[in-house]
């Protein structure tokens, strides 16, 4: 079907939209009217990348491809596209872009795409942007300060992605937003005070047509008077002395019981060294002797060598041949 517009020379807008195309997305595109300000075809059941034919069309002023299954990366060529002041490619499976170049763009919609990485930091550029929607996409982490400097900034939705860090104070500039959905993020802190005021202010939201900012699922935010409180200065202090301490405490503990393992250790080894060194003790030895000698030496247990006598026996006098005197108990 856009193979039989391409030789309408002064075609200035092309709505597809809802037309079954079913299928790529050709790279005749590109050879549409230089003249051609506007296409859109949403709901057309695209399947393809957009083909970087597209910067050929040096007088666009509005694309939208929304609601359909476009895939890959936008191409770089869309930067020859000077005059482009809105996209909407919203509810896509586009993974990459190139769109930071597009100073001068004042609607973008990206929502429900496969975007990933980190905001960029050259969204501050966006000078004439007045609506940004990257909702339901796979951004991580923090909301760059730069976009601050987007003072015209109407309407802000970053809703639905694994945004962290805190919400930029630098916000505070943006005099003119009215929409901003931050919901469903992982973000932490305390809400700037500027959109503290925006919320609670009616009669400040009345003139600015100011709507009620969506923080829903942000668990860890705190400050505003619909949130939990931020805990204080002096609080936190307190708590990471507790932490400081129980830290010390534990840790002295594990050293203390270290050195009196080691302690018992030592001994238990200068124990078992000493062992050895007691068994090499020489031990008592006792002579052996018959009764024949007994008797003799005794002269038979006659009375004359008698000692002693008690209920359980007579105790003798024997004195052996080397001279050593013995004591003969004879039991009755």
């Amino acid at each position: 079907m856009i193979f039989l517009v391409t030789r309408c020379k002064h075609l200035r807008r092309l709505w597809l939209d809802e037309n079954p195309l079913n299928g790529l997305l050709p790279k005749s595109i590109g050879n549409l009217s230089s003249s051609l300000e506007s296409i859109s075809a949403t709901r057309c059941g695209i399947i393809s990348e957009i083909p970087s034919s597209i910067g050929n069309l040096s007088n666009l002023i509005v694309l939208s491809f929304a609601f359909n299954s476009l895939t890959g990366v936008i191409p770089t060529t869309i930067k020859w596209l000077l005059k482009l002041q809105m996209i909407d490619l919203n509810d896509n499976q586009i993974q990459g872009a190139s769109f930071w170049i597009l100073r001068d763009i004042l609607e973008l919609d990206m929502s429900a795409n496969y975007l990933t990485g980190t905001l960029p930091t050259e969204i501050g550029s966006f000078k004439a942007l007045i609506t940004l929607n990257f909702s339901n996409n796979q951004y991580l982490g923090e909301i760059p300060s730069t976009i601050g400097a987007l003072q015209g900034f109407q309407e802000l939705s970053l809703e639905h992605k694994k945004l962290q860090g805190s919400i930029p104070n630098s916000m505070k500039n943006m005099l003119q937003l009215r929409h901003l959905d931050l919901s469903f993020n992982n973000l932490e802190g305390e809400i700037p005070s500027s959109l503290q005021i925006k919320r609670t202010n009616s009669s400040w939201r009345a003139i600015h047509k100011f709507h009620e900012p969506m923080l829903l699922s942000n668990e860890a935010l705190c400050g505003a008077p619909w949130l939990q409180p931020c805990t204080s200065t002096f609080q936190h202090e307190s708590r990471t002395k507790r932490i400081v301490m129980i830290v010390l405490l534990a840790s002295g503990s594990v050293i203390l019981a270290m050195v009196i393992s080691i302690f018992l250790m030592r001994l238990k080894l200068r124990k078992k060294n000493l062992a050895p060194t007691q068994n090499l003790l020489p031990m008592a030895t006792f002579e052996r002797a018959s009764f024949h000698e007994l008797r003799q030496i005794t002269n038979g247990f006659s009375e004359s060598n008698l000692l002693g006598s008690g209920s359980f026996g007579s105790v003798y006098k024997g004195i052996r041949e080397n001279g050593m005197v013995w004591a003969i108990k004879v039991f009755d």
